[in-house]
């Protein structure tokens, strides 16, 4: 998350808290023309139905062109895929919090999961394989970083659907929704949200007075401080907003 957790507190600074032709042939399976065309043609049918996708644990073959039923074994990747209105049917649930709803989904997409009829797939930062095996996706979607790294299952979740696996720790989310929406054939959404949300910022910054002293972005969890670095998510979002965000000193933290 690009943060490193402190436990002092910074003084004097603002804390603020993504047709084939129908080739018949006449008579025997010999290897005629029209049986090797036919073939062809059934070949280029499943190519157009399925993709190959390259993500950061690999490249899966035959990824849906069109998935229907996406398991998202991250809620990181989870509010990314709602905002492509991407089909999500269920996905991993952290122990509830203060920044979760009672289910342990994320407050900021909560609301669209429940729009989605989007179920709990399972709870924990460990993807349960079998669990996701009986809500039979056609797609898993999850992350290679994080405290949801999935990574050491990609073998067993590849098994039961083409899995695609992504870093979020050293990306943008701009940048991440974007390459989910080429993967996932849904681009032209991609460029609207992250155009919505580039005006939206502008119209905030045209209506905001910022202060004039640097700016530390904090979490307190009680027992530590996690303080956000300028490149954070977090970060980049008040740095164009015209903030300027603190860099926590390397010697009193940890990243």
């Amino acid at each position: 998350m690009n943060g490193r957790q402190l436990r002092t507190r910074f003084k004097g600074v603002a804390v603020l808290a993504a047709g084939l032709l129908a080739l018949t042939s006449c008579g025997g399976g010999g290897d005629t023309a029209a049986g090797r065309g036919a073939e062809n043609g059934k070949s280029d049918k499943a190519a157009a139905t399925t993709r190959s996708v390259k993500h950061d644990a690999g490249t899966t073959e035959k990824v849906p062109a069109q998935p229907k039923r996406i398991v998202s074994v991250s809620v990181t990747m989870t509010g990314h895929l709602l905002a492509l209105d991407a089909p999500v049917i269920a996905s991993q649930a952290t122990p509830p919090s203060v920044i979760t709803d009672k289910q342990g989904f994320f407050t900021q997409w909560s609301d669209a999961a429940a729009k989605n009829s989007v179920k709990v797939a399972y709870q924990g930062f460990e993807p349960d394989v079998e669990k996701v095996l009986a809500l039979k996706p056609d797609l898993i979607i999850g992350a290679s970083s994080g405290a949801e790294n999935a990574e050491k299952f990609y073998d067993k979740l590849s098994v039961v659907a083409p899995t695609l696996l992504y870093r979020h720790d050293d990306v943008s989310w701009q940048d991440l929704t974007t390459r989910l929406g080429k993967d996932l054939g849904l681009e032209k959404r991609a460029g609207e949200v992250v155009a919505a949300h580039e005006k939206r910022v502008g119209e905030v910054k045209a209506a905001i007075t910022v202060p004039k002293q640097s700016a530390a972005l904090v979490r307190d969890n009680q027992s530590a401080m996690t303080v956000f670095t300028p490149e954070s998510a977090q970060g980049r979002l008040l740095t164009s907003l015209g903030f300027t965000v603190l860099e926590p000193p390397a010697d009193k933290g940890q990243t």
